[in-house]
């Protein structure tokens, strides 16, 4: 065969020859076929990107369209079927007739109505279908619920000393501005619709939190004296809400660092508040009650943020229920003999759940904690001793006293920096077990010609404790019921969960 060929080949005239060699050696053009095939493949996946992006503006419009729709239904001032109005919303929008399954409507208790429904949108491709994908599908789910569940909430106050201070507009004090707040804020919550649904914590903070002797009894806690109840947590505990009852806790000084009541006689801003209204206030839906401590709330001491935060949440813990339980018959409302409930599951959330909010406010920053030196306040002669004599007061009376007495008797436990940690190790487990948390922060304004770096401080730590940008509020003060008024709106009002 070879022979033929090359038989055939010679018979060809040479000038051809040459031309059909030259021909076969010629290689220009081989790049114009290559670019020919890439240009095809960019055309294919440009073509891809333009189905998906066709599929996701389509998918949003649908999943905006139920939002809406089960936000009109489960209005309770419609008068609509629930569900027809969700069908009637999906259908004239620019999603079409793309539910999927049955609207369910659950408005078995008073006031309350939730709304659920489902979409399912199928898109035709015109460009995937090259790659054999014909089709996109994806789903959306929404759920509306307006009305009171269950809600448990944790209001948490400052009472520090410098809310003695005037608000912005100097009309009255920072505590007086509080005191009306927090009352219209009970006000708002606790109206007779919402009996039996909505527990209010009351946890008023200033250097520590006093727990009240009642609860106090149900602590791992030796008792050394019986002024004040408040309780030293390691800092090992603010990484966790849950609480630990195996943890012996150290009963905190009843004592007095700054020279406010230096008369003789009880001291009366020692670190742990002592009076009765400053004590915490556990899963209560009695409104006077909590308006009469609040109405009576002073300023005083320094400010430890972490430990309201840590209280606040500890009572919003299923894992505090059994301390809760061991209280006297009476202190907790019968309807609340299950809370803390448990917390709601992020993966599987139900119309039924109980909500959990940590409502926090504050005027300043964590501030240095000081203590009197363990080694003088030992022996009941000596823990008597400083119930009745703050240590400025004791220092004015010894004859001869200099810095090192001073730093023989009171030392500082708690720097500011790591009271700022705690409080953000404790912002975070709560926000990661589901709970809520609002802040308030009242500060001055701002001025650029005399920047105010502590208060900064502050302000960034609360901001960055709360749930969100939209979860954190400020004022001079002037506005603070107003701003009450509106967290109690958030938590009471029409819902959406996704």
């Amino acid at each position: 065969m070879k022979k033929t060929l090359d038989g055939l080949y010679k018979l060809v005239p040479e000038r051809q020859r040459n031309r059909l060699a030259s021909f076969h050696d010629d290689e220009s053009g081989s790049m114009v076929i290559f670019t020919l095939f890439i240009l095809v493949l960019m055309l294919i996946i440009g073509g891809m990107a333009v189905d998906f992006m066709r599929f996701e503006s389509r998918r949003a419009m649908m999943q905006g369209a139920l939002d809406s729709a089960v936000l009109a239904a489960a209005d309770l001032d419609q008068q609509l079927d629930p569900a027809v109005i969700t069908q009637d919303y999906i259908t004239k929008s620019q999603a079409g007739n793309c539910l999927n399954g049955p609207v369910i409507v659950d408005d078995s208790a008073l006031n309350y109505r939730s709304v659920s429904a489902n979409c399912q949108l199928t898109m035709n491709t015109f460009f995937l279908r090259l790659i054999g994908i014909d089709q996109l599908t994806a789903s959306a789910e929404s759920t509306a619920i307006e009305g009171v569940g269950d809600i448990e909430i944790s209001l948490v106050v400052d009472v520090s000393g410098s809310m003695r201070e005037l608000t912005g507009g100097g009309g009255e004090t920072k505590i007086e501005a509080l005191r009306s707040a927090a009352s219209s804020f009970v006000d708002e919550l606790l109206l007779p619709e919402y009996e039996d649904k909505i527990s209010l914590s009351l946890i008023p903070y200033s250097w520590h939190v006093n727990v009240g002797e009642e609860l106090f009894g149900t602590l791992n806690a030796p008792e050394r004296h019986g002024w004040s109840h408040c309780v030293d947590i390691p800092n090992s505990e603010y990484s966790t809400t849950a609480w630990n009852n195996n943890v012996e806790l150290l009963q905190t000084q009843h004592v007095q660092t700054n020279p406010q009541g230096s008369d003789p006689g009880p001291v009366d801003s020692p670190t742990c508040p002592r009076f009765a209204y400053e004590e915490i206030i556990p899963l209560s839906q009695n409104a006077n009650q909590l308006k009469g401590a609040i109405g009576q709330l002073q300023p005083r001491s320094g400010t430890a943020i972490y430990m309201g935060v840590k209280w606040g949440t500890t009572l919003l813990d299923p894992t505090f229920k059994s301390n809760l339980e061991a209280l006297p018959n009476g202190m907790i409302d019968a309807a609340f003999s299950d809370r803390p409930a448990p917390y709601p599951d992020p993966d599987n959330r139900r119309s039924n759940d109980t909500f959990k909010y940590l409502v926090l406010m504050t005027d300043g920053m964590n501030s240095d904690v000081l203590r009197l030196n363990e080694d003088y306040y030992q022996t009941p002669s000596q823990i008597a001793h400083w119930n009745t004599m703050n240590i400025q007061q004791f220092f004015s009376n010894v004859s001869t006293w200099n810095s090192s007495v001073v730093g023989r008797y009171r030392e500082t436990i708690q720097v500011a920096a790591d009271g700022d940690i705690m409080m953000q190790s404790m912002c975070t487990a709560a926000k990661d077990a589901g709970i809520i948390i609002f802040g308030i922060g009242v500060f001055e304004a701002d001025d650029p010609n005399n920047p105010n770096e502590p208060q900064d401080n502050g302000r960034n730590q609360l901001r960055n404790c709360s749930s969100s940008s939209g979860h954190y509020f400020e004022t001079t003060g002037d506005e603070l019921t107003e701003i009450f008024e509106a967290i109690a709106g958030q938590i009471t009002d029409l819902r959406l969960t996704l």
